[in-house]
């Protein structure tokens, strides 16, 4: 009989440390599209001469398991996948909890257990390559991740979770939320915040698996396709004020915010200093209304200090 692809999910758990795999998951998610459980190998034929022109053999060398997956923004499940990314979780409140995620010089490790169908895997010692939560209009946010692992397994069975997330139980939408740019309301149509931590296997020569999964610097770019009255916008990135009238030779910073709520939950992006790029926009023949897309990259601000966080209200007491 094929394999069943409608049936596939998967389930993330936090480690506790390197070369400590979690037992089970912590939240089970369906996933819209992505590669759940994967492994990157590297075969090479031997490159050597004989006797005839075929190829003497293959040698297999490094391995680097993954998992790559998308998914809708769920207020619980976002967590932790923020998370993983980030780093760092500081959490006030008592119910419902606010979560402010910023960037810390570590990583988690996590556990990421997947099913296709009536077959099982584990990706363990994992560690958040990319994360990118994108929108458009109204419609439910997406939540797009790619993980770097060291070890693979084939389960002999089923996996257990804590809980299970669906969409019926809250999605983040941008319906309800506030979009600002530069300190002012902006009429945003569509958008995406990602966040890339370069995330490099280190393999050794005792195994093909990883030993450990490292980051590099972590970058965090965001796209706005805004619709605006008029182009201060663009006035603004090209001479460093609306009123300008000549280019300026340094970049242009300012704030974004950027909230979504699922009628109880709140996601909020904070770009406190996002350097500013827009090109002047192009003209249609057809008409409608001019749509300019606004390109940033958070760094730290002048003098030090944060350069944006991702603040998450639900009831998760901590991850």
């Amino acid at each position: 009989m094929p394999i069943q692809d409608r049936i596939a999910q998967i389930a993330l758990a936090k480690q506790s440390a390197l070369a400590s795999p979690a037992a089970s998951g912590t939240y089970q998610i369906g996933v819209s599209s992505g590669s759940i459980a994967s492994l990157e190998m590297a075969e090479d034929q031997f490159d050597m001469s004989w006797s005839q022109r075929l190829a003497e053999g293959h040698d297999r060398g490094d391995s680097t398991p993954g998992s790559a997956f998308d998914t809708v923004a769920m207020p619980k499940s976002l967590g932790l996948i923020l998370l993983a990314a980030l780093g760092s979780d500081a959490v006030t409140g008592t119910g419902p909890y606010t979560h402010k995620f910023t960037h810390a010089n570590t990583l988690p490790y996590l556990s990421v257990f997947a099913r296709k169908d009536a077959e099982y895997f584990k990706v363990s010692d994992a560690r958040m390559d990319e994360v990118e939560i994108a929108w458009e209009t109204t419609k439910a946010a997406t939540v797009k991740t790619s993980l770097v692992g060291c070890g693979f397994s084939f389960l002999a069975g089923a996996y257990g979770s804590s809980a299970d997330e669906r969409p019926a139980s809250g999605v983040l939408k941008g319906a309800g939320g506030t979009f600002t740019v530069g300190g002012a309301a902006a009429t945003v149509k569509s958008g995406s915040i990602k966040v890339s931590n370069g995330v490099k296997a280190v393999h050794g020569s005792d195994s093909t698996l990883p030993k450990d999964v490292f980051p590099e610097m972590v970058n965090v770019s965001l796209s706005l396709v805004i619709v605006p009255s008029d182009l201060t916008l663009f006035r603004t990135v090209v001479t460093g004020s609306a009123g300008g009238s000549t280019v300026q030779s340094v970049p242009k910073y300012g704030a974004v915010v950027c909230s979504f709520t699922d009628g109880t939950n709140t996601l909020t992006f904070t770009g406190s200093n996002v350097k500013f790029m827009s090109a002047f926009p192009d003209t249609k023949a057809s008409g409608g209304p001019v749509e300019v897309t606004l390109e940033g990259d958070c760094s730290v601000p002048a003098g030090g200090g944060e350069a944006f966080n991702f603040t998450l209200v639900n009831t998760v007491a901590s991850y």
